[in-house]
C-alpha cells in the first residue's frame, strides 16, 4: 500500500470547507458493555452491540478564514462537520471516505509566526449518529 498525503484532509463546518489539515487523528470509540455472570465460567463476556459510540478528532493546519475562531469565541460550536479524507485511503479514484455528522468544537487554538500563515489547533467530539461514506471511483 501507497503512503497516504495528509494535506488532503478537509474540514467542512456548518456547510463549506474551512480547513485543509496537516496534522489530522482521529479516534472511534466502541465502548464495550460488559455482561459477565456466574454463567460465564470465569471468562468475562462482552455483548456484540456497543454500550456508547464517539469519535473524536484532531486537526493541525493553515487558517483560510475566521469561521473556527468566530465559532471559538461566540460559542456556536455545534454543526454539522464533514471529515473528507484522501482518496487513496479507499483506493478509489474520484472521492476519498467521509466522517459526517454533528459535531462539537471543544477546543480551539491559533498561532502565528512572521513568515509563516496561520496555525490552528483544534479538537471535535461527535453528538449523535456519525456516519461514514465510502470514497467513489469513476
Amino acid at each position: 500500500m501507497a503512503a497516504i498525503i495528509g494535506r488532503d484532509v478537509v474540514l467542512t463546518w456548518d456547510g463549506a470547507a474551512v480547513a485543509g489539515g496537516k496534522t489530522t487523528g482521529m479516534t472511534i470509540n466502541n465502548t464495550a458493555v460488559d455482561v459477565t455472570s456466574n454463567d460465564s465460567s470465569g471468562w468475562r463476556t462482552l455483548l456484540a452491540e456497543s454500550g456508547q459510540q464517539n469519535v473524536d478528532i484532531t486537526i493541525s493546519g493553515i487558517l483560510v478564514d475566521d469561521t473556527l475562531m468566530s465559532a471559538s469565541i461566540s460559542g456556536d460550536t455545534t454543526a454539522a462537520t464533514l471529515f473528507t479524507f484522501p482518496k487513496e485511503l479507499s483506493g478509489n479514484t474520484v472521492s476519498g471516505p467521509v466522517i459526517g455528522g454533528t459535531f462539537k468544537m471543544v477546543s480551539f487554538a491559533t498561532g502565528e509566526e512572521t513568515e509563516a500563515g496561520v496555525t490552528f489547533d483544534a479538537s471535535f467530539q461527535s453528538s449523535g449518529e456519525v456516519t461514514f461514506t465510502a470514497g467513489a471511483d469513476a
